[in-house]
């Protein structure tokens, strides 16, 4: 058990206008509070995620933050397109999915929590960690935290149009100063030829690319790689990916096949052919030609996003590299029919909706305000027993569609 006194704010992008906020909770040193009121430990020394390892193999058992999410665009209480389709699971899935598959690609570590918010209670939220330098620091044993790079994409809907690039555009969260701008221009560089993969390999931890952008397209997160993307590298190590971000996929979304008028990454079905949506403006004219049998989902005619953040263009260039293509390749086999095939798919769906189950019924009343608590039925027999479920059987497996496009878009090179 652990009880101390903490600082707490409200935390995330777009979901911070939903009733259910999410939240960061951040460990304090008592000089931080008033000390006749408050006492901090500086540490939150606990396991908060029991059998969350450190690179070395060892328990993590100290965090500086972490995270209480609403589920973002899985949030039970999201009022927009498809609402009945939340699952509250997402994006836990995709890490749980992740941390299974490898052991290369950073991700948030994730536990359903039930809160209670001044004295009121406040429902489930999704306990993760928070990926930032402290975060690198604890997982790898760093002491010289300031030699720690962290660079995340933003978005800001002021800016331009949605499918012009300007909407989306890095920060530098942590690290020495000047990171941000050779991160960029390494990224414009290799776009634009001037490197070889093997030069671009000194700089980027492909394997680790390799299998980040596979898990990515296997879970179907259209929300990336214009979008969503965070990087981490300590010194003059290479640069390494990290999910983050991905509940968009598995299923959430199917708006877009029914009007242009909604973005084009709202489909997320398992027949997503979300490959070639996201290589669509790096590819050739031969290439397109090839695959010109897209039945439009995600739907190109609706737009697409031309590579703000350059990721996009740096997927094109490794699979144009044999090595990285048939890799990618074998990897994406591995996923699909042995790690996480439609029998392990659909029972860790079992596993943490059973988990969750029964609050769920409190959860829908604390929150029937913004949807219906009648919404439970629904929530438990057609979101997850019918469209998830679907989407694992269909998604995975030798016979997938997952498969099925990797093939197709590699076949292209």
């Amino acid at each position: 058990m652990l009880s101390q006194d903490a600082g707490i704010r409200i935390f995330g992008g777009s979901s911070r206008s939903l009733a259910q906020k999410s939240f960061r909770i951040s460990a304090r040193k008592s000089s931080y509070f008033n000390e006749t009121k408050y006492d901090g430990a500086g540490k939150f020394k606990y396991a908060l995620f029991p059998n969350r390892l450190k690179a070395d193999g060892t328990e993590l058992t100290q965090y500086d933050s972490f995270v209480l999410r609403n589920g973002g665009n899985d949030s039970i209480v999201n009022n927009g397109a498809q609402n009945v389709r939340t699952s509250l699971l997402r994006d836990g899935l995709a890490s749980l999915i992740t941390s299974s598959a490898s052991d290369n690609v950073d991700c948030m570590a994730y536990r359903p929590v039930i809160v209670i918010l001044n004295g009121q209670y406040y429902g489930i939220l999704n306990m993760r960690e928070h990926e930032n330098d402290n975060y690198v620091a604890n997982v790898y044993d760093i002491e010289d935290k300031e030699n720690i790079t962290v660079i995340s994409s933003e978005l800001d809907t002021d800016a331009g149009e949605r499918y012009d690039g300007s909407w989306f555009y890095y920060k530098q969260d942590e690290g020495p100063e000047g990171e941000l701008d050779k991160f960029i221009k390494l990224l414009k560089d290799i776009k634009a030829g001037k490197y070889t993969f093997e030069q671009a390999s000194k700089y980027i931890d492909m394997q680790n690319f390799m299998e980040y952008c596979a898990i990515n397209v296997f879970i179907c997160n259209t929300d990336w790689p214009h979008n969503n993307v965070r990087v981490w590298k300590y010194s003059d190590g290479k640069y390494k990916f990290m999910l983050r971000d991905a509940d968009l996929g598995m299923a959430r979304y199917t708006v877009a096949s029914q009007s242009y008028d909604m973005p084009s990454e709202l489909y997320t079905k398992a027949e997503a052919q979300n490959l070639r949506y996201l290589l669509w403006p790096c590819l050739t004219s031969e290439q397109k030609n090839k695959l010109y049998n897209y039945e439009g989902v995600p739907p190109i005619g609706a737009g697409t996003y031309p590579d703000p953040l350059h990721i996009q263009g740096l997927l094109n260039f490794c699979l144009k590299n044999d090595g990285f293509r048939n890799d990618f390749v074998k990897y994406c086999e591995k996923l699909a029919t042995v790690l996480w095939t439609p029998s392990h798919l659909n029972a860790l769906l079992s596993e943490r909706k059973a988990i969750i189950e029964v609050e769920m019924k409190y959860n829908f009343y604390r929150w029937s305000e913004s949807i219906s608590e009648t919404y439970y039925d629904y929530w438990s027999e057609t979101t997850i027993g019918g469209s998830m479920v679907q989407w694992m059987n269909m998604r995975s497996g030798a016979d997938g569609y997952f498969l099925k496009e990797v093939y197709a878009v590699c076949n292209t090179y």
